[in-house]
């Protein structure tokens, strides 16, 4: 398999099965490979009444823990939150919701939103990691072990 996220060598077994730009962004991100950015870009712009690019996308600038992205977050929840008016969906409200609360200064919030998608849909991994990073950020290493609980939150 290739190193660093270079696709070219790829076989179809390391790709992720589907044409969904959703699963192809996950699936980059967790990798860590570089064209996490371009799937999100994907995301973000052909799908412009989806939430979750956007939703994605600010949870992304936070982990990044730098201040002046603090500003792209507040944005991608704003533009999140705008197509969330335009089409409503339960499972994006919560990461609405969670992006809000880290952004305000309580990523425990966040992780309690992201406990509930997970508790509504145990496969969302995306929600799974945000949850798992933000712990990390936090050092709740008793709770990563355990594999994430909610009344740690």
């Amino acid at each position: 398999m290739a190193q660093n996220g270079d696709t070219s060598t790829r076989t179809a077994s390391d790709q992720p099965a589907t044409s969904d730009p959703w699963t192809r962004l996950v699936a980059a991100f967790l990798r860590h490979d570089r064209t996490t950015p371009m799937r999100l870009a994907e995301m973000i712009d052909n799908h412009p009444n989806d939430a979750m690019g956007p939703l994605a996308k600010g949870y992304m600038l936070l982990m990044l823990a730098r201040r002046e992205l603090r500003i792209g977050a507040m944005d991608a929840l704003a533009e999140g939150r705008r197509r969330l008016f335009i089409r409503p969906d339960a499972r994006a409200a919560h990461y609405a919701t969670g992006l809000a609360a880290w952004l305000s200064g309580n990523p425990r919030g966040a992780i309690a939103a992201m406990e509930r998608v997970i508790g509504d849909n145990p496969m969302d991994a995306m929600a799974v990691k945000i949850s798992h990073a933000i712990r990390f950020m936090l050092g709740d290493a008793d709770v990563m072990v355990a594999g994430g609980a909610e009344s740690a939150v």
